[in-house]
């Protein structure tokens, strides 16, 4: 019965190391964040944020001049993209500002913007000690008519 006993308190004492060690995490920081291709995994976890950014709003600017956008009325609005990079490196939307004088003009633009996002390429993910963790970001969409 001492022997059950032991193997309990060990059990016990990891679960107590391993949970003050998470308590330690800053999970509001990542190692590495997600990476395109063009991005360098050496740099700065900032540089790497920035590529990140930057590529992406690059992508779905090429993306969206694709389309033709006619608005009737002059507009000049940012709308909010909350997005998710899984641990696997697909991106997704999380959440969509709504906008109800641009869906008036444009109807189908969540399903564009959508779409846009779908046609991203898999990232490298984010990286928190060498774990992939989901992360998420949110990018502004500026519509100007001027």
């Amino acid at each position: 019965m001492n022997a059950c006993s032991l193997f309990s308190s060990k059990e016990k004492r990891t679960q107590k190391l391993v949970a003050k060690e998470m308590e330690q995490i800053d999970w509001n920081t990542l190692d590495h964040y997600p990476l395109f291709v063009e991005c360098d995994e050496l740099m700065t976890a900032e540089s790497q944020r920035s590529c990140f950014e930057d590529s992406m709003v690059k992508r779905l600017s090429e993306g969206f001049a694709e389309y033709d956008l006619i608005l009737d009325d002059q507009v000049s609005t940012v709308i909010y993209i909350d997005l998710l990079v899984d641990m696997e490196g697909k991106i997704k939307v999380a959440d969509m500002e709504r906008n109800p004088d641009i869906l008036a003009q444009i109807p189908d633009f969540n399903r564009m913007i959508q779409r846009e996002i779908n046609e991203l390429p898999q990232v490298e993910p984010a990286l928190k000690r060498g774990v992939p963790v989901n992360v998420k970001f949110r990018i502004p969409i500026e519509l100007n008519t001027n």
